[in-house]
């Protein structure tokens, strides 16, 4: 709360605005939890593979295979009660971090209208939260999509995983701020392009540091 000359007179600082749900956003959020899912499912199925198992015991591994005659702890898991394992770890996890992921997003989203509502309310523009959430939502679904397909192709070529899931993370993640500003800023006067970007910068780079 702010004081104006007349210390009588109130100032009262307007809150960044709510989205309110209509179909379309509604349907963009479904299809953003179907895409955090997709994202997660594949790399869920990699990491028990090549880490969960071996991350166990290393001696314990190597000692089944050996017994097995080099045959997958997985697959053999999956013919016993260790299947139930394999199936909460494919599915329910995937699951479980689809909803962390989505509230760690909703926070994302808010914080980023936080820094662009108060921006534009200096500079006196209009801020249309609808637009905003329709515009990010749209590059977030890109993004989930993305890293899920390079996800998919990883599991068929697992050699390349650990290099290349890094640089596809951040190529889809670069597109996807690139698609959000060219999407908001459409039909934009071009003398907020440099404020939109400015502000962009912290966004961009929480979302590059932890893609």
């Amino acid at each position: 709360m702010q004081y104006n000359q007349n210390p009588n007179v109130y100032y009262i600082r307007p809150k960044t605005p709510k989205l309110k749900n209509d179909a379309l956003t509604i349907i963009l959020k479904i299809v953003l939890l179907g895409g955090i899912f997709f994202s997660l499912i594949f790399t869920d199925i990699f990491s028990f593979n090549s880490v969960f198992l071996y991350k166990i015991s290393t001696s314990t591994s190597d000692y089944f295979s050996q017994l097995t005659g080099g045959a997958n702890m997985l697959d053999t898991m999956n013919m016993f009660d260790g299947g139930m394992l394999v199936a909460t770890y494919k599915v329910i996890m995937p699951l479980i971090m689809t909803a962390i992921f989505f509230g760690l997003y909703i926070l994302y989203a808010k914080m980023f209208a936080y820094l662009l509502f108060n921006q534009f309310l200096v500079l006196g523009a209009e801020f249309d939260i609808k637009k905003f959430r329709v515009c990010l939502d749209g590059s977030f679904i890109f993004l989930t999509f993305a890293i899920g397909f390079g996800d998919l192709m990883f599991s068929l070529f697992p050699t390349a995983y650990t290099v290349g899931k890094i640089l596809v993370n951040i190529f889809a993640a670069i597109i996807a701020l690139t698609i959000f500003f060219f999407s908001y800023t459409r039909k934009m006067d071009k003398k907020y392009y440099p404020i939109v970007l400015h502000i962009m910068m912290i966004p961009a780079i929480s979302l590059l540091l932890f893609v």
